[in-house]
């Protein structure tokens, strides 16, 4: 059996000036693992921000009392990898798949390569081709999990050991190009549930794609019961979500759907202005790498997961009548013109403005 090992570690946090036998022998203790476990865990929680010779010496430096464990295949194949990413960023295409190459003879299971060999395809790869990749790196990722027993020993709380992230990451990846390729989408949110399923955490922020894609699916009380096991989730997504599933249950014109909207709308307003907007340069360039609640950023992310879920299919653009307009935000306007255009304008000109003087800068 594998230990869970991140789990554990947050509840015994480490910082400097600790004694280092006193926190491993906590873990110990939580995991019935002995200083041989301990130590690995420790040094893949290293390895995850530093070089394999630096989380070594890091690891000998803060805990000397463990034993040092080798570096295995694995270990050298995801550093490889890592090398490969930044050669490819560096604009060194052949080096980087000179590195991946070896990094799948170390360990034909490092998920990760098969990862970066999608991401590094030029654009307009045929779908087979990302799709066959991205079933390697699920099928690498599950092997490097263990037998079947220790993947089903886990599920409830992947992500939260280090050994599943790949398999995670490469499903999400094979969730989302099902999702954008035509004819797959209900297989991209089966992959979803499963993300939830491994994962209820949702480290990865799978549901808020996929709230919005099942509403456009029309499956609304699937999405009610996503809606429901996530309710206290604060963000634009699901305050927004929230709303719209309201309409759609009790209907636009109900205190309850104006109430949810108008709590959307002051929570952030940008959401509204850059829908209006529809698709721009200008709403991806709002989307910064990190987001606090409420910003514009927030507000650009959770539009282009709508847009993604339906298309960017605005009143004034490309459809010719309501019809053609997609059900999500049919139910936006219909909420605008319930709670009236003067209340609209004074819960969204300040955000409106804003966004003007940037677009103007």
């Amino acid at each position: 059996m594998k230990p869970k090992a991140v789990t554990s570690l947050q509840s015994a946090q480490w910082t400097q000036g600790d004694d280092p036998k006193d926190f491993t022998d906590q873990l110990m203790e939580q995991l019935e693992v002995d200083e041989a476990e301990v130590s690995r865990m420790l040094l893949n929680s290293l390895l995850q921000k530093v070089s394999p010779e630096k989380a070594l010496e890091n690891l000998k430096t803060q805990f000397p009392h463990l034993p040092v464990p080798e570096f295995t295949a694995g270990d050298q194949a995801r550093q490889l990898v890592s090398e490969a990413e930044e050669t490819f960023e560096n604009g060194k295409k052949r080096q980087a798949k000179t590195l991946i190459k070896k990094a799948l003879k170390l360990d034909p299971n490092c998920a990760d390569a098969y990862l970066l060999e999608v991401d590094m395809l030029p654009k307009g790869t045929p779908f087979p081709e990302m799709y066959g990749l991205l079933q390697k790196a699920l099928t690498a990722g599950k092997l490097a999990i263990g037998s079947q027993e220790e993947f089903d020993e886990n599920v409830g709380e992947f992500w939260s050991w280090t050994e599943t992230r790949p398999y995670m990451r490469a499903l999400e990846s094979l969730t989302r190009i099902c999702w954008a390729e035509q004819g797959y989408s209900d297989e991209a949110i089966q992959y979803a549930f499963e993300m939830i399923r491994l994962n209820p955490n949702d480290n990865q922020g799978i549901r808020q794609c996929l709230l919005y894609w099942l509403m456009a699916k029309n499956r609304w009380e699937d999405a009610y019961k996503l809606w429901k096991q996530y309710e206290k989730a604060h963000d634009a997504w699901w305050i927004y979500g929230h709303s719209l599933l309201t309409a759609y249950r009790q209907g636009v014109n109900s205190s309850a759907t104006k109430k949810q909207f108008e709590a959307a709308l002051e929570y952030n307003p940008f959401v509204a202005v850059i829908l209006m907007m529809g698709e721009s340069n200008f709403m991806y360039s709002l989307m910064q790498e990190y987001y606090s609640p409420g910003n514009p950023s927030e507000a650009a992310y959770m539009v282009h997961d709508l847009m993604l879920a339906q298309g960017p299919c605005l009143p004034d653009e490309s459809a010719s009548s309501e019809d053609d307009i997609p059900v999500l935000m049919r139910l936006f306007y219909e909420m605008v013109d319930q709670i009236g255009p003067k209340k609209f304008d004074k819960l969204v000109r300040k955000s409106t403005q804003n966004l003007m003087e940037e677009l103007d800068k």
